[in-house]
């Protein structure tokens, strides 16, 4: 019996690890770590399997029942966890604990795909939603990335919101609102479809009214709810792009998107023939943002002929700000600054952005994020480059920060 417990425990030790590396934060609340929650996770991503299937599974462990109010929650006494686990389904209904104590369930009105009902009913104050569907896979969310677990694969999907700020700090005037929802439909709609890809082509910088209709007689809009089924079949059963205008609206369907021979020239070969054609797609036209769906989960995002996916920006002002903090009595000397760079292989313009620290700077190697050709090396103590989809300029231009 010892050794059966001592077997179970070393298990959740394993898991907390996992969880821990995988971008699940079990120390941002000390609950968190608690025997009940680890119970459950462990339940979760073990199923019992009766008469040959998987029961799906909701659980959420909340900071607050406060945030849950406009929901229908049910109280259950401790005897009825068993029974309540047996009832949730991890679509409509979902266990519920106020923090480490089991409270009950909960019910979430049913939204167009699941992981986009734990991106909109978590907790303002936080928790932790986990959700396992009938083939056992086990999706885990605490308010940034989406974790899932699948035959003891873990598989982190990036931060839609981070995702979005890094784009815009790429491109000045960025509707981040349409664009999040783009993303929030690539992410949370197509990607979770197994086998399935796609290209989003967004016009983000065409006017309204020079865009065609789709012909189909009624705007469909993936900024109305209501349509994003039909817009998902669309994507999961056609081949090529869908274009997207500016407000959201759907354009044209089925695009056979092509290159030019000069971007093939300075654009790498990026991942298989989707990703390529993408990449070089968004070289030709500045006025797109390319969002591409790979048919094995992954998103990225191309821009002037640049994947901002495989970026990790920060903004100049943070990362002057953390060399001040962490140097406070030489503060005085640390100081930042701007670099517009064109490229003369692929006249694309990057941003170059630096934080000085006078007596410790180092050299930096830095390529061109479009084409990869190697630029003059620069001294700093921290710098970034990244593409810039605001006015050409040919000459650099430095700018004081």
């Amino acid at each position: 019996m010892n050794r059966e417990m001592d077997h179970k425990w070393d298990f959740r030790q394993i898991i907390r690890k996992e969880l821990e590396y995988t971008g699940i934060d079990m120390t941002i609340s000390e609950w968190l770590v608690h025997e009940s929650v680890i119970d459950e996770i462990v339940l979760s991503i073990r199923p019992e399997i009766h008469e040959g299937r998987i029961h799906p599974y909701g659980v959420l462990f909340t900071e607050s029942l406060e945030d849950l109010e406009r929901y229908e929650m049910s109280p259950i006494p401790p005897e009825g966890l068993q029974r309540a686990r047996k009832m949730v389904d991890g679509k409509e209904w979902y266990l519920l604990y106020d923090r480490e104590h089991f409270y009950g369930m909960v019910r979430f009105p049913v939204t167009q795909s699941l992981e986009m009902q734990m991106l909109r009913r978590f907790p303002a104050r936080g928790g932790l939603m986990i959700n396992r569907n009938e083939n056992g896979q086990c999706r885990f969310y605490q308010g940034d990335a989406m974790i899932i677990h699948d035959r003891r694969n873990w598989i982190r999907k990036s931060d839609v919101k981070n995702t979005v700020t890094t784009v815009a700090s790429c491109v000045p005037g960025l509707d981040k609102k349409t664009f999040q929802l783009l993303l929030e439909f690539a992410n949370y709609l197509v990607s979770p479809v197994d086998g399935a890809g796609g290209i989003l082509i967004w016009n983000y910088q065409s006017q309204n009214g020079d865009e065609s209709n789709s012909g189909l007689g009624n705007r469909f809009s993936l900024l109305n709810e209501s349509h994003l089924n039909p817009i998902l079949n669309l994507v999961v059963n056609s081949d090529g792009a869908i274009r997207i205008s500016r407000n959201g609206e759907l354009i044209e369907s089925e695009i056979h998107i092509r290159y030019s021979s000069k971007s093939a020239r300075v654009i790498p070969d990026f991942k298989g023939t989707r990703h390529t054609s993408s990449i070089r797609h968004s070289y030709d036209h500045s006025e797109v943002i390319v969002i591409t769906i790979s048919e094995d989960g992954p998103v990225s995002v191309f821009i002037n002929g640049a994947n901002i996916t495989a970026l990790n920006l920060e903004s100049l002002h943070q990362m002057t700000r953390k060399a001040r903090f962490a140097h406070p009595k030489e503060k005085e000397k640390i100081s930042s600054i701007e670099i517009r760079h064109h490229c003369l292989n692929c006249e694309r313009i990057s941003m170059i952005e630096a934080v000085k620290f006078e007596g410790k700077n180092n050299v930096f190697s830095i390529k061109c994020p479009t084409c990869g050709i190697g630029i003059a090396p620069l001294s700093a103590f921290r710098l970034q480059i990244k593409p810039f989809a605001g006015s050409s300029n040919s000459s650099d231009r430095k700018k004081e920060v």
